[in-house]
Order: structure tokens, then C-alpha cells, then sequence
């Protein structure tokens, strides 16, 4: 029986992605199979890691209503943005990271199991990192070192229990982070083409003086807009046959004014006529005849 692969050691670190020069001189078959073994691959550091991060409730929805909320605003306005949450991303010679969120503009939106950038030719634009009862040194110290020296154009902090903001953008002095100055309380991501703020206690993303919609807003949305149209249609049915029983009135008084009463079928056929055009007929008929049974000849 074949050993499984959590009977070999683990190793103490987690493994670097081949450099620039090595991917190149791969075939696409030893490509694909780094990729895998570099995706599937335990270590101890990163057992470490995870044991050390479970990640709570409060993490998990904020950190999925951005991706949401990100990925539905850019498919929206046509854009070619890919957003991922808890990607892999591996750069040429590093170690692989996971951010809570990474964006990366002007490429196919379509589904990753990570990002390698020897593979798509291109670096992450934005990292958005979520913190929650974790290590702060980690996401406000050690990321801003690491991240600037990948050359990620911008990074953000969303501290949930102080219900701060921080963002980061590439200086000239290459490789450091200067902080984004904030306006009117918002923090504008170049990138994105968006301004990130705190509202309510959520991370919300703005496109000038309108909010960027949450999936959960766009779905209360379209309810209360179907539950709109379904009041609509209900009134209009209401009064159509409001209608209907005047007309239905207006003709037996008609008829009775003009001494011609209807026979019980007659009357039944009145009572449950639904067809406005019909009972109009009707009407313009008993004006001008005083034979009943030409009043209801609609042969």
C-alpha cells in the first residue's frame, strides 16, 4: 500500500515558487504539476498558521461581502477584474501567501485555484487584509513590509474590533508603502477606481457619491421592487372589477328605467360577465332598443 502524504515528514517551511527563469524552462506538463504540489503542500508553518487563525464569523462575512460586493460592481459596469478571496498567490522565488482578498485589474474574472504570476504574467493590484482578533503584527506590520517589497500597488487594512481603516500605496522610493491620505473620511484606491470607507460597522466601497450595493441590498432591492409590481397589479385588478360592477349596475338600471327586465338568465349572464367591452355592447344596445332580447344577440 502506497504511503499516504501525511506519513512523510512535513517540512518545517512551506516551499518557494520557482523563479522567473525557472518557470520559463518548464514544460507545461512540470508546470501544471508544480502548481499542484505547491497547492496541496502541508507544512508545518502553515499548520502553525492556520491552527492559530480559525477564522470567526464576523471575518468570514465581512471578507465575503467585499468579494461579493467587488465582483457584481466590476461585472456590472463591464469591467475585466478578477476578485479572489483566500487565493494562493505565489510570486516568482517567494513563499505562498493567502490575503483575505486580492484584486487584480484588466484580466479575466474567471475562477483560480491561485494566482501564480510566472503564470499570468502579472502581480496582484490590491490586497485587502481583514483583522480580527488575530496577530496585529502580521497584517499591520510584517504585510506592509512584505507587500511593498512584491510591489503591490495598494493594501488595505479593515480592523473590525476598532472599526478602523488603513491603506497603503506604493512610494516612489520603491520598495515602501506611504499611507493613503483620507478624504471626507473615505480612502481613495486608484486601482479600483473606488473610495473605501467605514459605514454602519461594514467595509463599503463608493464610485463618487453612490454606494457600491452589497449582494444582500441588491436582493432587498429587487424584493421590494417585485413586491411593488405585485401591489401594482393588485390595485389595477381591484379596479378593474370595481369597474366591471358598475357597469353591471349602470345596465340593469338601464334596463329597468327602459321597462325591460331581464330573465333569470339574462341576469346571471349580467352578473357574470367579466369582459368590459362586452357589457358596453350591452349598454349601447338597451339605448337603442326596446326589445330585451336584442339587447343580449351577439350572434
Amino acid at each position: 500500500m502506497l504511503p499516504t502524504r501525511h506519513q512523510d515528514p512535513i517540512p518545517a517551511e512551506a516551499p518557494r515558487a520557482p523563479t522567473q527563469a525557472e518557470w520559463d524552462a518548464m514544460t507545461q506538463a512540470e508546470q501544471d504539476r508544480v502548481i499542484d504540489e505547491l497547492f496541496s503542500s502541508d507544512t508545518q508553518e502553515e499548520l502553525d498558521q492556520t491552527e492559530a487563525m480559525a477564522e470567526s464569523e464576523d471575518h468570514y462575512d465581512a471578507k465575503e461581502e467585499a468579494r461579493d460586493t467587488l465582483r457584481r460592481h466590476f461585472e456590472r459596469s463591464g469591467q475585466q477584474v478578477y476578485v479572489g478571496a483566500e487565493r494562493l498567490v505565489l510570486y516568482p522565488g517567494q513563499k505562498g501567501f493567502t490575503p483575505d482578498l486580492i484584486v487584480v485589474v484588466g484580466v479575466s474574472p474567471h475562477k483560480r485555484d491561485c494566482w501564480m504570476v510566472s503564470r499570468e504574467g502579472r502581480g496582484i493590484d490590491v490586497i485587502i487584509e481583514i483583522f480580527y482578533k488575530g496577530k496585529w503584527k502580521k497584517d499591520f506590520v510584517d504585510n506592509v513590509k512584505s507587500y511593498a517589497a512584491l510591489g503591490v500597488p495598494e493594501y488595505f487594512i479593515y480592523d473590525i474590533g476598532r472599526q478602523s481603516l488603513t491603506g497603503y500605496r506604493l512610494s516612489p522610493e520603491y520598495p515602501k508603502y506611504v499611507p493613503i491620505a483620507r478624504r471626507s473620511g473615505r480612502y481613495p484606491s486608484e486601482k479600483l477606481g473606488l473610495e473605501l470607507a467605514i459605514r454602519r460597522g461594514r467595509l463599503r466601497f463608493f464610485q463618487g457619491l453612490l454606494l457600491v450595493p452589497s449582494k444582500s441590498e441588491i436582493i432587498a432591492e429587487l424584493e421590494e421592487v417585485a413586491e411593488q409590481e405585485q401591489a401594482r397589479a393588485e390595485a389595477e385588478q381591484s379596479r378593474a372589477e370595481e369597474f366591471l360592477v358598475v357597469l353591471r349596475e349602470s345596465l340593469l338600471n338601464l334596463l329597468q328605467t327602459r321597462g325591460m327586465t331581464p330573465t333569470e338568465v339574462q341576469g346571471k349572464e349580467i352578473f357574470s360577465c367579466s369582459d368590459a367591452q362586452r357589457l358596453r355592447r350591452w349598454f349601447d344596445r338597451a339605448l337603442s332598443t326596446q326589445d330585451v332580447s336584442l339587447v343580449f344577440n351577439d350572434d
